[in-house]
């Protein structure tokens, strides 16, 4: 996601390489490096077999994402970037793809589900990082 990111700072546009109807599940990283700590802190008596889905319980395609990208810019930016997204798409989703992450919070660990504020971030991020851009963005 951050290379989409970045082009809408370099270059103004955020362009997918397909529609976009991909599903994901997608988790801010705060959350998976929160959930790394909570394992290495975790007792050996709840770790069970050692195998847990990290997922953020937040299903969506890319392209409902990147729109969502694209609405964050506004409101932390004061920025529309373009999108752009082909028409036609040769992939297509056969399974609604979800991630079953009860097993991780019944030993207790529970997933922070405000995407936007991890979004806010990473656009600041991007932001200091591009401060050479040609056009202004207050």
């Amino acid at each position: 996601m951050i290379n989409k990111v970045e082009g809408c700072f370099k270059y103004q546009v955020f362009e997918l390489k397909s529609a976009g109807g991909q599903v994901r599940d997608f988790i801010p990283l705060s959350q998976v490096c929160l959930a790394i700590q909570f394992f290495i802190e975790l007792s050996s008596m709840k770790i069970q077999d050692g195998l847990f889905n990290v997922g953020g319980n937040n299903t969506m395609c890319i392209k409902d994402m990147v729109l969502k990208l694209v609405r964050r810019c506004e409101v932390v930016l004061n920025y529309r970037p373009e999108l752009i997204i082909p028409q036609r798409d040769s992939y297509k989703e056969k399974n609604v793809f979800a991630y079953s992450i009860e097993k991780l919070e019944n030993i207790g660990f529970h997933i922070e589900k405000d995407i936007d504020t991890e979004l806010d971030k990473l656009l600041l991020f991007c932001r200091n990082k591009y401060k050479e851009i040609s056009h202004e963005i207050t």
